[in-house]
């Protein structure tokens, strides 16, 4: 009997030693500049996000196609969109670039300037912002660094939040 006590005790101690490692802060939270990863677009050419860009905020979206409030999300963002030309919005997705072409063509998202539309090929985007469920937004300013984020389930998207946002100086 002791020595069965002695085993669950150890055993807890091994699973406390090493949760009590384990760094539960995403890496975009840790370093808040907006950090370097490739997109292949829409047009099959490719972006970088440390390409320069001429606006006052750049609004990275990680979404997926088929989720129900990432088409929601796109269309506030068509709804709104003469208020969102001052932000640069990277919509990234790990999805081919035949369903992102698709996605685009239906929002006719290629008529926005200020919006690219692209697939992460290297799976950077999810891992690194720790995306579990979509859409993702988050915002950075100028300087490239990190305004203000939205994540589901814990602080879900609200267009009102990054309209408000957008109007800072």
């Amino acid at each position: 009997m002791k020595t069965f006590r002695l085993l669950i005790v150890s055993f807890l101690l091994l699973i406390a030693t090493q949760t009590i490692g384990q760094d539960t802060v995403p890496p975009f939270l840790k370093n808040k500049k907006l950090p370097v990863f490739e997109l292949m677009l829409t047009d099959s050419s490719k972006y970088s996000s440390s390409n320069a860009y001429n606006y006052p905020y750049y609004t990275l979206i990680y979404f997926s196609p088929e989720c129900g409030h990432c088409l929601e999300t796109t269309e506030q963002l068509i709804r709104h969109s003469d208020s969102l030309q001052n932000t640069l919005l990277v919509m990234a997705a790990y999805k081919s670039v035949d369903e992102l072409n698709a996605f685009s063509k239906k929002y006719h998202l290629n008529l926005f300037q200020n919006v690219l539309v692209g697939r992460d090929t290297r799976y950077f985007i999810a891992p690194y912002y720790t995306i579990s469920y979509t859409p993702f937004v988050a915002v950075y300013d100028a300087n490239r660094k990190l305004v203000q984020y939205w994540s589901v389930p814990d602080h879900p998207f609200v267009i009102g939040e990054l309209l408000a946002v957008l109007q800072r100086k």
